[in-house]
């Protein structure tokens, strides 16, 4: 399969996200047009990245190429939204990429990336996660916080299930944190209703 191949797939289909998945999900990473097919299928398909996201996450565990190349993928120029789904999913792809050992190729990658600058508090939080803890201590307090929080979210144990706990008065609460640095809505972005 080349790209012509994914794109007259996808102008076939009634449902261009759910075949732009599923080609992901099946795509030879061996073969030569791989990368460019995947970059197609993140750059086309509506919620390419996030569709990215999840298969890279899902790959931290079993296949470490895989995962990279598709997060490559979804986080080329970064995420610009940090209240969406795409940032919670990579926010979960690092959070999976520290639980099974990846931590500092996470790090490499944000850094390939780019990113390393506007997301520092996610870079030393992955740095702090695969081993040098030391850093945090010479961190400037502003810095420190944030990666703090960020850590403890990449290191919470309970990835395979973000079960819920019952309280006492019935409500259904998360046992897991949420993402941090989730973007704080504005005035103006709640007077436009967006």
């Amino acid at each position: 399969m080349n790209v012509d191949d994914a794109a007259a797939i996808l102008g076939l289909a009634r449902s261009p996200q759910v075949v732009g998945a599923i080609l992901l999900a099946v795509l030879d990473w061996d073969t030569p047009a791989a990368d460019a097919i995947a970059g197609f299928l993140v750059e086309k398909c509506r919620n390419g990245k996030l569709i990215a996201l999840v298969g890279a996450e899902t790959s931290a565990s079993t296949d470490w190429a895989r995962a990279q190349r598709l997060a490559r993928h979804a986080l080329q120029g970064g995420i610009a939204d940090r209240d969406s789904a795409e940032w919670d999913a990579t926010m979960s792809f690092f959070r999976a990429s520290v639980q099974h050992g990846h931590a500092n190729r996470a790090a490499e990658l944000v850094v390939e990336l780019v990113l390393r600058e506007q997301w520092m508090p996610i870079h030393e939080a992955l740095l702090a996660a695969g081993g040098d803890r030391d850093r945090l201590g010479r961190l400037a307090p502003e810095v420190r916080a944030p990666t703090e929080e960020i850590l403890a979210f990449l290191q919470h144990q309970d990835l395979a299930s973000e079960r819920e706990v019952q309280p006492r008065r019935g409500r259904r609460v998360s046992a897991a944190p949420k993402p941090p640095m989730r973007a704080k809505k504005t005035a103006a972005r709640k007077s436009t209703g967006r």
